[in-house]
């Protein structure tokens, strides 16, 4: 019910934020969520075993290393992330091991378990 997608937009070069299949509109502003770079990390996901019912809420793994998926310019990048520790910058690395360079605007950051799926046309 809640599924995300982003749709690129050539002519303005940004991606457009879906939410269940609809337009995700922000409240603020009353427009749709929009951004110029998309990340999507994988990471491993557990619950978090706080009382809740159903064991509802989760928990991901932060720190170590991942696959990514990097959207931009109507492009994907496979690749990599890195974060050493809680406080370190999580560090993007394109299939050769060299730093992604986002452009300039909004970077979104989309977080899946290791079992999610990531498709893109």
């Amino acid at each position: 019910a809640y599924a995300v997608d982003w749709v690129y937009d050539p002519v303005a070069n940004i991606y457009k934020r879906n939410n269940g299949g609809v337009p995700h509109i922000d409240r603020n502003t009353n427009k749709q969520l929009t951004a110029k770079n998309i990340v999507v990390l994988t990471m491993i996901e557990t619950h978090a075993d706080d009382g809740y019912t159903d064991n509802e809420h989760l928990l991901y793994k932060t720190k170590g290393v991942g696959r990514a998926n990097i959207f931009m310019d109507g492009k994907q990048i496979v690749g990599t992330w890195k974060k050493d520790s809680r406080t370190a910058r999580t560090l993007l690395f394109d299939s050769t091991g060299s730093p992604i360079k986002f452009d300039r605007g909004t970077i979104w950051f989309e977080i899946l378990p290791t079992d999610g799926i990531v498709s893109a046309k």
